[in-house]
């Protein structure tokens, strides 16, 4: 065998070698996705969760979130802030599952239910007033689901799809 035949050999078994690295890195990749999205569904579980157990253990709590939800000015000002801190973790917790759904890593049967509970908390009066205070804090396409939430309302329309998000 001369060496020109050995170099052969070699780059065969070399390009083999870089079948095989693609093969098992493309593996590692889809095992990597699966363990991102189970982490991204028990964090978007684990904030609901906490804010339910928040509302069941604590009745103070759940006066002040069932209140607000009602009417701010029913509230004092202590306590319309606290509604307003939980009212916005829980706003963005959905938003965190929000980007992890458009990212593919978060099932759709579960990012509907938040979309589903966090709607019919911004369309109470006291989301509504939450909103006009806070909304513009919020990137855009959270204002933009918003309004088109309102109209929906108003016209007695399905929910709108949150599809309003541009992909970076």
């Amino acid at each position: 065998m001369d060496l020109q035949a050995l170099a052969s050999i070699g780059e065969i078994v070399g390009a083999i070698g870089v079948v095989v690295s693609l093969l098992y890195l493309a593996t590692q990749i889809r095992q990597a996705q699966k363990v991102a999205r189970a982490e991204n569904v028990r964090g978007g579980q684990a904030g609901f969760g906490e804010h339910i157990a928040a509302l069941a253990d604590n009745p103070e709590v759940f006066r002040i979130w069932r209140t607000g939800h009602m009417s701010l000015g029913d509230l004092d000002a202590e306590e319309a802030g606290r509604f307003e801190m939980i009212l916005g973790r829980y706003i963005r917790s959905f938003i965190d599952c929000h980007a992890a759904h458009q990212d593919g890593l978060f099932p759709s049967d579960v990012y509907h239910a938040w979309r589903l509970a966090v709607a019919g908390a911004l369309l109470t009066p006291g989301g509504a007033e939450y909103w006009r205070t806070y909304g513009t804090l919020f990137e855009q396409w959270n204002v933009e689901w918003y309004h088109a939430l309102e109209a929906a309302r108003s016209s007695g329309d399905a929910l709108p799809p949150l599809e309003l998000r541009k992909r970076d």
